[in-house]
């Protein structure tokens, strides 16, 4: 089995106020800490959106399709047209750096034992839908989505998807202010 990961990260950090992936944390670009996440695993890594990210870090850089209709989605397509030779993609955010180092042997290890096309990580607080494991045939059905000018909900590009749940909440902590920095950067001093 193998696997290919992309780190999302063509947001536009609007509410943090400063670029996030190359946002120092802990003494690295946040960026570096997410993939570190994936590197161990990963047949081959990229970063979509973010060329200066994708160098900081030795990744492809990937880019949204010109036709893709605007969002989240748009990234994962990229990834998912660039994995296709892989088994899996396994997708996160880049402000998400304390992402457990077991991330992806769990989603694709949910979603096999499922037969599901995908899995998505869950905490007690609810789905981190871009936090996931997807078969790069998921290309197709989202591509006909936007070429009738829909961008669905993450969640409902692959409805049957497993949900593996985690115990760490903090884990999954997605950088978007300030007050998220420091949250995350307090874990990372106890560690």
């Amino acid at each position: 089995m193998t696997y290919a990961a992309a780190i999302l990260a063509g947001g536009e950090s609007s509410r943090f106020g400063a670029d996030k992936a190359l946002a120092d944390l802990a003494g690295a670009p946040m960026i570096e800490h997410v993939s570190r996440v994936l590197r161990t695993g990963a047949c081959r890594l990229a970063v979509v959106g973010h060329d200066e990210a994708a160098a900081r870090v030795g990744a492809e850089a990937l880019h949204d399709p010109i036709d893709a209709v605007r969002g989240p989605l748009a990234g994962v397509l990229a990834a998912l047209q660039w994995a296709r030779d892989a088994d899996w993609l396994v997708t996160v955010p880049c402000d998400a750096p304390l992402l457990p180092a077991d991330l992806a042997a769990r989603l694709i290890a949910a979603a096999e034992a499922a037969r599901a096309p995908a899995a998505f990580a869950a905490t007690a607080s609810g789905l981190h839908p871009l936090c996931a494991a997807w078969r790069p045939a998921l290309a197709t059905p989202l591509r006909e989505h936007f070429a009738r000018g829909v961008h669905p909900p993450v969640r409902a590009l692959a409805p049957e998807a497993a949900l593996v749940q985690f115990e760490d909440e903090l884990a999954f902590a997605n950088v978007n202010t300030r007050k998220d920095f420091e949250r995350v950067l307090a874990r990372l001093s106890q560690a």
